[in-house]
């Protein structure tokens, strides 16, 4: 039989775990996301809101949500790994089309001179498992444009609220 005191250790672990996966605070720095965040804001992120996933893993352990339209997710960029946030303006399903120079997703317009990523321009509808993600301040910001459609396995958590 285990003493009171590995009793005691074993469930300090299990909390340290949860703590530490399930919840993060970052500091926003730039200007990418502006006006809904501005640089130096702290975020809160639910790091378990669309599946469980270990704080070292690149995928999740297992999927129970899905990623909304509008939601500001947190994952790492596919170009250099840096954490970033991004509105998701489309998931998997969303229509995408082509009209004389403009390139919609859902009810999303955005001039085909900003579309850099050339896979986009032949996309009929987001593929299962695929997100389209944009920054709020367009100008500025690097977001699916540029890199392309994100792998949801990237996204490492919803965005909860920021001060």
């Amino acid at each position: 039989m285990r003493s009171p005191f590995t009793h005691i250790v074993l469930i300090a672990l299990a909390v340290c775990f949860a703590a530490l996966s399930l919840y993060d605070v970052k500091y926003i720095d730039g200007d990418s996301m502006f006006p809904t965040l501005r640089s130096d804001q702290t975020i809160f992120i639910y790091r378990w809101a669309y599946g469980a996933r270990l704080p070292w893993s690149d995928g999740y352990i297992i999927r129970w949500g899905r990623i909304k339209p509008h939601e500001l997710v947190f994952f790492r960029e596919p170009v250099y790994s840096l954490p970033v946030v991004k509105r998701c303006v489309g998931t998997a399903g969303t229509a995408v089309q082509r009209e004389g120079n403009m390139f919609i997703i859902g009810n999303i317009h955005i001039p085909i001179s900003e579309i850099h990523a050339t896979e986009l321009l032949n996309l009929e509808a987001i593929p299962e498992g695929k997100v389209f993600l944009l920054g709020d301040n367009r100008k500025v910001s690097l977001d699916s444009r540029y890199y392309g459609l994100i792998d949801v396995s990237r996204i490492e958590g919803r965005v909860l609220g920021y001060n």
